[in-house]
């Protein structure tokens, strides 16, 4: 696994449940039957299984993370909410501690592009996956964080350092291109690719896609700066570029999402 460069402050936390509610919980993934046990591998913050949690109503969801913080938090809420057939677990992707063929559904969402070894952790989430079973992947399309109307060029110039960064400390920024291609080395069938796409366009959703891409920058600034690539100048500008955007009328952003799922094969 290599360095999740957002960390998991309580902005970064927060700004990921503002992501949730622009881009839809679920609607990545297919239909789900009341039976089925169902594995979310770095859940974060829980939104995703939390959520699914009434389709699997007689069946589990467990939710793993590295992250200490992100567990706990995820914990509480689904305390608060009283779901008693989720759970959730510190754990890691390369290395799942459940036995094999054990999930009917196994998916994991912005996970793939921060980890050194994508192929590992695919070829681990099918492990534990029922004979039949699905899996699904779903990472960012390229420059998602910064398809807006008008363009924000200092935005997308400190979006660019920022992928720069991640790749620096192991990941791939730009894995979602390469989910198809990936799903057929790790010998899954029947694998279907889409496009995923959520248009933003009325005053709340632009107001909340800025405030998201401003915090994504902060929670990464101090790494930025300390790796010189970016100024505290070109930060400010950034970070103004978003203010301005926030209350632009007729402003439009949209997240365009790959994913992709496949078959655990038959024996």
């Amino acid at each position: 696994m290599s360095q999740y460069i957002h960390g998991s402050s309580q902005d970064e936390q927060e700004r990921l449940e503002i992501q949730h509610g622009l881009i839809g919980g679920k609607a990545f993934l297919p239909p789900l039957t009341a039976k089925m046990w169902v594995l979310d591998v770095g859940c974060g913050t829980g939104i995703v299984a939390r959520e699914i949690s009434p389709s699997v109503e007689l069946g589990k969801v467990i939710g793993i993370d590295i992250q200490e913080k992100q567990i706990n938090r995820a914990i509480q809420r689904a305390n608060k909410e009283g779901l008693s057939n989720v759970k959730f677990q510190i754990g890691k992707a390369r290395c799942l501690e459940f036995l094999d063929e054990t999930f009917d559904v196994v998916y994991c969402r912005f996970l793939l592009e921060h980890v050194s070894s994508p192929l590992s952790v695919i070829r681990e989430m099918i492990r534990v996956t029922k004979q039949g079973g699905l899996i699904i992947a779903c990472e960012c399309k390229v420059d998602c964080c910064s398809a807006t109307m008008p363009s924000l060029p200092h935005v997308k110039s400190a979006l660019n350092a920022l992928y720069k960064l991640q790749t620096m400390n192991g990941g791939n920024p730009h894995i979602g291109e390469k989910l198809g291609n990936l799903f057929q080395e790790a010998g899954l069938i029947d694998i279907k690719e889409d496009i995923l796409i959520s248009s933003l366009e009325t005053p709340d959703q632009i107001k909340q896609y800025a405030m998201g891409g401003s915090r994504l920058l902060k929670a990464s600034e101090r790494e930025l700066l300390k790796n010189g690539l970016l100024s505290q100048e070109a930060l400010n500008q950034a970070y103004g570029e978003w203010e301005k955007f926030s209350v632009i009328p007729q402003a439009k952003a949209s997240f365009k999402l790959c994913r992709v799922q496949g078959i655990r094969p038959e024996k």
